[in-house]
């Protein structure tokens, strides 16, 4: 066991409070989980399903987003950790690695040989819980650092009360306001597009996939276990790559450009792009707390592309149709008081949609939506 001094009662109170704060104001969750991190002597936390489903509650510390984020996409399925849980479903406890992994696994196994060792992780203090919804169950857990070994007695007691406060914290939360995060009417748009259009969540598995992809699988694209799968393995490469930098991103990282997916011989490559679906006011505002929702994959086949405008596109997005009309004239660069009058409405009211608009799409500034609007441009017209 590691010498660690045992944690005041006084911090874990505190603590406490920060998460029941936090459960009447949802601005303060990130704050509040990455605190529990810190009393308990872990690198952060994270929250998500341990079996993904629709829509998955998920959070991740920015202090271990990097190693997060590769553990969604590439680890998840590999971990010893979830494949133990797989054959030994634990319910509404809290355990750490070396609790239910034996030393020769914590010593050979790829996952602890690579993964943790490259992101200075160590050891996992875990709780299972169903306390967030009725029939998955959810994974609240902290990393060690290489550095400080074994966590100790007291800190897996503190991890345990915290985290279980947590839990509720959030149950009080979503109780509060709980509404779903994903624009009404946006699955109905979807089925209707004649484009290629999935949802994609944080985990990089499509939970909806309109008809168009369907009819694609075998030329170019197709979805495999749940993911999306590139016919080439460049194209895959590709492929993961767009959108695992879209669901994740590196602080201040470019927006990702399209990529052209092979098809055979004489036939024109799909183009492909991601635009993120983060976790804007509305999400936050609902209780879901979310590191990023996910992203929403648009395919265009050239060959059978059919002329249509950004509005239509934007709609996909989750705007309404008066915002989406505002959207696409602010892309090209008009300014709010010349929309106003293209559209017969007060500068006022535009001014109101402009800022729902920027929530809805994670943006800050009219910049960001006119590089949003070209790039939209590029994927409606076919272009590459």
């Amino acid at each position: 066991m590691s010498m660690v001094a045992a944690i005041p009662e006084a911090r874990i109170h505190a603590a406490i409070g920060r998460l029941y704060d936090a459960a009447l104001d949802p601005e303060l969750l990130p704050s509040a989980f990455d605190h529990v991190a810190e009393v308990c002597g872990g690198m952060g936390v994270t929250l998500f399903p341990h079996d993904a489903d629709e829509s998955p509650l998920t959070y991740v510390s920015g202090s271990i987003l990097e190693a997060a984020s590769e553990y969604f996409t590439d680890w998840l399925d590999r971990c010893p950790r979830v494949a133990y849980s797989k054959r030994n479903p634990i319910f509404d406890r809290v355990f750490w690695d070396g609790e239910i992994l034996d030393e020769d696994t914590i010593k050979t196994d790829a996952y602890f040989r690579d993964y943790t060792r490259r992101h200075d992780l160590r050891y996992s203090v875990v709780r299972a819980t169903t306390g967030l919804h009725r029939t998955a169950r959810y994974v609240f857990s902290t990393p060690f650092s290489l550095k400080s070994g074994v966590p100790d007695a007291s800190q897996i007691r503190a991890f345990d009360i915290l985290s279980g406060h947590a839990v509720r914290a959030l149950q009080v939360c979503r109780k509060l306001a709980g509404a779903n995060p994903v624009a009404a009417g946006l699955e109905t748009l979807m089925n209707h597009e004649t484009h290629g259009v999935m949802i994609v969540n944080a985990f990089g598995n499509v939970v909806h996939a309109n008809p168009v992809v369907a009819r694609l699988a075998g030329d170019g694209l197709t979805i495999h276990k749940g993911r999306p799968v590139a016919a080439t393995l460049d194209g895959q490469k590709s492929l993961g790559a767009l959108i695992r930098k879209t669901i994740w991103p590196a602080s201040e990282a470019p927006e990702q450009a399209p990529v052209a997916l092979p098809r055979g011989p004489g036939r024109k490559p799909l183009l492909v792009q991601a635009i993120p679906l983060r976790a804007g006011e509305q999400v936050t505002a609902s209780g879901l707390l979310r590191a990023n929702a996910g992203a929403l994959v648009l395919v265009v086949d050239p060959e059978m592309a059919s002329p249509r405008t950004e509005v239509e596109t934007f709609r996909l997005l989750g705007l309404t149709a008066t915002e989406a009309k505002i959207a696409s004239i602010l892309g090209i660069g008009s300014s709010p008081e010349a929309t106003a009058d293209m559209l017969g409405l007060s500068v006022g009211t535009v001014r109101n949609h402009i800022k729902r608009i920027f929530s809805k799409l994670d943006i800050s500034r009219q910049g960001q939506l006119v590089d949003l609007a070209g790039r939209l441009s590029v994927m409606t017209s076919g272009r590459h």
